[in-house]
């Protein structure tokens, strides 16, 4: 543990795409980006305690609307990925209508392709946990 608290933005909940396909299993994930007074995290979390992210993470990325797959390639549990062009994704996402996600998960080796989560409510949910990260910045009233 760090000792520092931050303030969470958390989407919607998605899962993998039924039509596109493979072995259907349905795995809820969503995006999560953690604000601080320190700056913002961006990674994608498994819904539930007993799915887990594949240890091969090759493949696994985000897409924001049409612009470019960002890789995920940084791992951070078995529950938890992210990215090493985070902040990329963070410039974006204000911008950006909807996310999918491709994901592997434990012990399938197929790559899952999501269903879309809408981002159009990013914007208000960032600027809220900007708020919360400063108001945990400041010293407590006596």
């Amino acid at each position: 543990m760090t000792g520092k608290t931050a303030c969470l933005i958390i989407s919607p909940v998605t899962s993998p795409d039924p039509t596109k396909g493979g072995d259907f299993k349905f795995i809820p994930a969503h995006l999560v980006i953690s604000v601080s007074e320190s700056g913002s995290t961006f990674g994608v979390r498994t819904s539930t305690d007993k799915d887990t992210f594949h240890n091969n993470l090759n493949g696994m990325g985000v897409k924001l609307d049409n612009l470019d797959f960002v890789p995920l390639d940084v791992k951070g549990g078995q529950h938890v990925v992210g990215s090493s062009q985070g902040p990329k994704i963070l410039e974006a996402l204000p911008k950006a209508r909807n996310a999918r996600l491709r994901l592997r998960f434990w012990p399938y080796d197929t790559l899952y392709d999501t269903l879309p989560i809408n981002t159009s409510g990013y914007a208000g949910a960032a600027e809220r946990a900007k708020q919360c990260a400063e108001s945990l910045s400041r010293p407590a009233a006596n």
